[in-house]
């Protein structure tokens, strides 16, 4: 981060503004050893980053001889050799790839993304589905197999048969259907009912389908990356938002037959009643519940968003409105509840700060792929991509489940030059797909390794689809051109200005101390005063500490006699060093000459000087202007590097394009 921060800064003056360049300028304003530079270059260079005020001919001479000298850098460092080392093409490559990630996004999409989700979040929706398992990428015979068993139930399911019913019957959806926990527990299957949601909590095609459904409708098959859901809605409502609660909660035993959950029934009821005639929720719940960790706090529950409740709750609480309600008792798979309301927050406008956080998650969101697609149906598009995919299933022999534990090796001596696609100029041959599938072998256990084929040829596809445009952007887009060359320029910069001068500066140090010997003089201290600042705690005790000042007795003696055994600081604090003007307020305040001050406030306390000794000017050590002699001595480095750049390199001005330069400009 710093280093690109230094090259963005060295660049700045120079690069930072160049957008309307075109790759066709003719007109040159001056050229090292016979490589043009343009004058539209320069002009845009000059007009963006000069200071505020009207130009003069002085301003465009300066900025032309810095421009000049900064080119001079660049082309010292490719000749060098500098920009074809390995660690700068992987630097370069790096920041080229972050540069280029805006070209292979939908912005709009983006902000649509997000304006939907706001949209959403204003409504909670409670859904059930029932899960027809398939692979995200299975072979289109299991894909349409998959498909026309859901449609079947569909139509079941629309001649009247129960929604719960069918889902224990059919669904995928392990949740569905009772099941063993810990302990032999029965755990009760939700028949497919998934409760309360909202926006971003469900994958994106179940998301849409279901917010475009009305309440009781029955979808179509919806595919997502599970398989297919047929999904109906069973609730839509104003949003609740975030939901702070208490709540009574009476345990049904585990293996508790219907006379037992009758009998806590019966007393959850008698509590309700009580609580409808004026008891006291908070009392009650120290007494009857047996939530024991929540009975400190009246039976409180951290605040929560209505996903994270079972629906049975947000069901009966979203008929509240009022901050001290109670609900009915309400049956969940642990026992009783009785539930009072705090508040419910419900849609809540989003300020600037909560909008960009929602943005960033839908970045990271499998929604934001539909960006991404966009973009690479435009470039399919653009260059004529074309598929052959009777070809890939020349594929499917050649490939086994090995795959799926990165242990499988290509067969050898074997003819792939059939094509699977092109774009553009540029094809790829089944060759090329089996050296992707060999270097890009995962550990998959929730797929087959056809399913594994087609995903892997989806990513290549898209790969290469990506990088053939990847390829053309510096011609498509001069601003990224523009762009890449100032990062290009910037990291060349650095890297020399860094062995030619800063480094060089810092580690040469006997042409340090040389420079220091022969300009001692540009490092001197200033009038100073050796002097001890007296800061008194006792108040009381200041007229004793002053005479004893005057007196001339040493600091050690006065923090001996006032601050003994009563604490390092008691009575006075004596502060001694060497001083320059602006170093301390009461110290500028006071005469400099031997003595000791009047008393005088400070930070509160009372206080007073004593000059022990005026100094005069002299030279700092070194040590003490190091860091001054390193900086003016990388100036000089810099001074010297730059004329014998000049005397290397033929650098000739176009003065008639620069006259007209400056016409234009004036």
């Amino acid at each position: 981060m710093k280093k690109s921060l230094i090259i963005i800064g060295l660049s700045f003056v120079f690069l930072l503004s160049l957008t309307g360049l075109r790759a066709q300028d003719k007109d040159i304003l001056f050229t090292i050893n016979g490589e043009g530079v343009s004058v539209q270059e320069f002009k845009h260079i000059y007009e963006k980053n000069k200071d505020i005020g009207e130009n003069k001919d002085e301003d465009l001479d300066d900025y032309l001889d810095k421009f000049i000298k900064f080119k001079l850098k660049v082309q010292e460092a490719k000749d060098l050799g500098m920009d074809t080392t390995a660690s700068f093409k992987k630097e370069f490559s790096s920041y080229r790839k972050q540069l280029a990630e805006p070209y292979f996004v939908d912005e709009s999409i983006i902000d649509q993304l997000v304006e939907e989700a706001i949209e959403r979040k204003k409504t909670d929706l409670r859904a059930s589905h029932i899960l027809v398992k398939v692979g995200e990428n299975a072979m289109p015979e299991d894909t349409l197999k998959a498909f026309q068993k859901a449609l079947s139930i569909r139509k079941e399911l629309l001649k009247g048969a129960d929604f719960g019913e069918t889902a224990v019957k059919y669904s995928d959806d392990p949740s569905a259907k009772d099941r063993k926990g810990r302990g032999g527990r029965i755990i009760k299957g939700n028949k497919g009912d998934l409760g309360y949601f909202s926006a971003l909590d469900m994958v994106y095609p179940f998301e849409n389908a279901a917010y475009a459904l009305k309440v009781g409708e029955i979808s179509m098959p919806v595919r997502t990356v599970f398989g297919y859901h047929i999904i109906k809605l069973t609730d839509r409502s104003p949003a609740s938002g975030t939901i702070k609660i208490a709540h009574l909660f009476l345990k049904v035993p585990a293996n508790a037959d219907a006379k037992d959950s009758l009998s806590v029934k019966k007393t959850a009821d008698s509590l309700y009643n009580v609580l409808k005639n004026g008891g006291n929720f908070e009392e009650l719940v120290k007494q009857f519940s047996d939530d024991k960790g929540t009975i400190p706090n009246g039976g409180a529950l951290p605040a929560f968003p209505v996903n994270r409740m079972i629906p049975e709750f947000i069901k009966e609480i979203k008929k509240l409105s009022d901050s001290g309600q109670i609900t009915r008792p309400i049956l969940s798979p642990y026992g009783w509840h009785i539930v009072k309301l705090y508040h419910k927050t419900g849609f809540q406008k989003l300020s600037d700060e909560e909008k960009k956080k929602l943005e960033e998650k839908i970045r990271k969101d499998s929604r934001s792929q539909k960006s991404k697609e966009v973009v690479i149906a435009e470039i399919k598009k653009e260059y004529g991509y074309k598929e052959f995919p009777e070809n890939l299933k020349d594929i499917y022999p050649l490939i086994d489940s090995s795959i799926l534990n990165k242990k499988w090796q290509p067969a050898t001596g074997k003819k792939l030059t059939k094509k699977l696609f092109s774009i553009g100029d540029k094809s790829y041959t089944q060759q090329d797909f089996i050296d992707y599938l060999s270097e890009n072998q995962a550990v998959r256990k929730s797929e087959s390794f056809a399913e594994f084929v087609n995903r892997s040829f989806k990513d290549f596809s898209d790969k290469m689809c990506i990088a053939y445009e990847d390829a053309r952007l510096e011609q498509k887009h001069p601003e990224f051109k523009i762009l890449t060359n100032e990062y290009r320029d910037g990291i060349l910069l650095f890297d020399l200005m860094d062995k030619k001068v800063w480094t060089k500066a810092n580690k040469d140090t006997t042409g340090l101390k040389a420079f220091y010997q022969k300009h001692k003089k540009d490092y001197m201290w200033g009038e100073r005063v050796k002097a001890q600042l007296f800061i008194i705690y006792n108040n009381d005790k200041l007229d004793s500490v002053y005479l004893a000042a005057k007196e001339g007795k040493t600091k050690d003696e006065i923090e001996k006699e006032f601050n003994r055994g009563e604490g390092t600081k008691s009575v006075v604090r004596i502060v001694e060093k060497v001083y320059s003007k602006g170093d301390e307020d009461i110290i500028d305040q006071v005469e400099w000459k031997k003595g000791v001050s009047g008393v005088k406030d400070y930070k509160g306390k009372k206080a007073f000087v004593r000059i022990l000794e005026v100094l005069k000017p002299e030279p700092k050590k070194f040590k003490e202007a190091r860091g001054l002699v390193v900086a003016a001595y990388q100036d000089f480095l810099k001074d010297k590097w730059e004329k014998e750049l000049a005397a290397k390199y033929k650098v000739k001005i176009n003065k008639k394009v620069l006259k007209s330069l400056r016409k234009e400009l004036k």
